[in-house]
């Protein structure tokens, strides 16, 4: 899993660095108390799929998951297929192929995770309910749920619990039913044959991780025949990895530590054994293992962040500045988002702590290899009075390596309105929110860059791009307010409802914006 979800972790944790500590640092303040969350569990830390899962269904997958714990599992799986059904029909108009990180799937695979912690949660498999699951699978495989990652994770989950499903996947899953409840169930029992798969899928030798040569598939000038497609095994390392995180979720709820690390331990799952070791007190065998079995910022972040708010500060920070400062100079393009990100907590509790030269050093190496407003402005609190002396060299070269949206926020947070107009406009990348903020200042351009997009738009002949024409439009009003000029506003809206008046859905829009007191997107 943790390969597969590194750049969800960054995005999507659930913890107070993402949008709390880090974003609040340039208005806040510092603090020398640490923000992370109370020692409880290791998924505080480390969050599993089912932590993604409650993120992103909201309160539909808090009340799913309470159901769960407390052993509801009849009306938590009866909610899961209520909620699967409508996805699963919006999955029949997406292509997956155009479209293969859509958040219809996305859905569908936190719903196939809660399943899948449904079934393992239960104290004794109930056969009635297996049977009226397996049966809705094989359903959900007839609407088209074989083209999707929800698929084999609902595969290996029921495979476990239905002998007909089992067979029926033994010869097409990389790993078998019986290999899964072996590694999830039994782990002490597994033979030396498992262990040696294990260690091909759970395992990256470092020679591997900057692996520049090409491989067969590369030289392929087309992809395979489908037919040739099913006919191999289906991946499995990213399910097994998931499935193992949710099993170890459910052992550490049940107070079952010692079957915890067994488990972490044969499925080379370090951080969380190392992090689990650290809330038992065994601090000297979690460094141990970190510095025996680590390699990179997946583990590293969430398992130093433990220590921090387990106490052991001091020695938290000094480990990630170690690895960090060893890291940088060979990072490739994959690992620039994680190692930035854990640049950045180190910054802001190194700061929070007075650690000034350490606070410097690495919210440099964050925000000169992946520049964001956050970024900018922690870089600007850091630095104190020698903030105009670095200013200008925080500013240089800043289009070359950042990204479009952030490099704008932060030159309409310094004012440089110019810059950030010319770059929109260079990119493509003017959308109405951002004309909005400029319009004030470039009232004429913006208009006619405004106006340009929006009849591309009308001419469409797809209904749900005409919305976002009148976004444009609504720019365009603004404009002549600004220079005073509504006179020249009313004969184009005019003009346009002539020339559009025969496409449906488009007067009715355009008629919003004619009233006088029309909101203003």
């Amino acid at each position: 899993m943790e390969r597969r979800e590194v750049g969800r972790f960054w995005k999507d944790i659930p913890y107070t660095e993402q949008h709390g500590t880090l974003g609040r640092g340039a208005h806040a303040g510092f603090v020398g108390k640490s923000d992370a969350p109370p020692p409880r569990f290791v998924s505080d830390f480390a969050p599993d799929p089912i932590d993604f899962a409650l993120s992103a269904l909201g309160e539909t997958g808090r009340t799913i998951c309470a159901l769960i714990e407390s052993q509801q599992i009849e009306p938590a799986v009866k909610a899961i297929i209520e909620h699967f059904e409508p996805l699963l029909a919006q999955l029949r108009g997406i292509d997956i192929i155009e479209n293969p990180f859509s958040l219809v799937e996305h859905q569908l695979n936190d719903l196939a995770h809660l399943l899948a912690y449904a079934l393992l949660s239960q104290v004794e498999a109930d056969r009635s309910l297996i049977r009226t699951l397996s049966w809705q699978f094989k359903r959900w495989v007839n609407r088209g749920l074989d083209d999707t990652d929800a698929y084999l994770i609902c595969a290996f989950a029921l495979s476990l619990y239905d002998e007909s499903l089992s067979r029926e996947f033994e010869a097409r899953l990389e790993l078998s039913p019986a290999e899964l409840e072996v590694l999830l169930m039994r782990p002490d029992e597994m033979d030396k044959s498992l262990e040696e798969k294990l260690d091909l899928w759970f395992v990256i030798p470092d020679g591997e991780l900057m692996e520049d040569e090409s491989s067969e598939h590369d030289i392929i000038d087309e992809f395979p025949e489908d037919d040739m497609i099913e006919l191999g095994p289906l991946p499995a390392m990213d399910i097994v990895h998931d499935l193992v995180a949710i099993r170890l979720r459910l052992l550490e709820r049940r107070g079952q530590v010692s079957d915890y690390l067994k488990l972490a331990r044969i499925a080379k799952q370090h951080h969380r054994y190392a992090i689990m070791l650290a809330l038992q007190g065994d601090l000297e065998g979690a460094i141990e293992t970190a510095r025996q079995e680590f390699q990179g910022a997946y583990q590293w972040q969430p398992f130093t962040k433990a220590l921090d708010a387990l106490g052991h500060t001091e020695t938290a920070l000094d480990m990630a500045a170690g690895w960090l400062r060893e890291k940088f100079p060979i990072a490739d393009a994959l690992d620039v988002e994680p190692l930035t990100a854990f640049a950045e907590w180190l910054a802001t509790r190194a700061a929070a702590l007075g650690k000034h030269e350490v606070a410097m050093e690495f919210i440099q190496k964050a925000y000169f290899q992946e520049p964001t407003l956050a970024r900018y402005q922690l870089f600007q609190q850091i630095a104190g009075e020698q903030w105009e002396q670095l200013r200008p060299r925080a500013l240089e070269h800043l289009q070359e390596v950042g990204e479009v949206e952030e490099v704008v926020e932060i030159y309409l947070c310094e004012g440089m309105y110019e810059d950030a107009f010319k770059i929109l406009i260079e990119e493509d990348s003017l959308v109405p929110e951002y004309a909005h903020r400029l319009v004030e200042h470039f009232p004429e351009q913006i208009r006619n860059a405004c106006r340009e997009q929006a009849e591309q738009f009308l001419r469409m002949t797809n209904p749900d791009l005409y919305p976002i024409a009148v976004e444009y439009l609504a720019v365009v009003k603004r404009s002549y307010q600004v220079e005073n000029k509504l006179h020249e506003w009313d004969a184009l809206l005019q003009k346009l409802l002539e020339q559009y008046k025969r496409k449906p859905g488009v007067p009715p829009l355009l008629q919003k914006l004619a009233q006088n007191d029309a909101s203003t997107p």
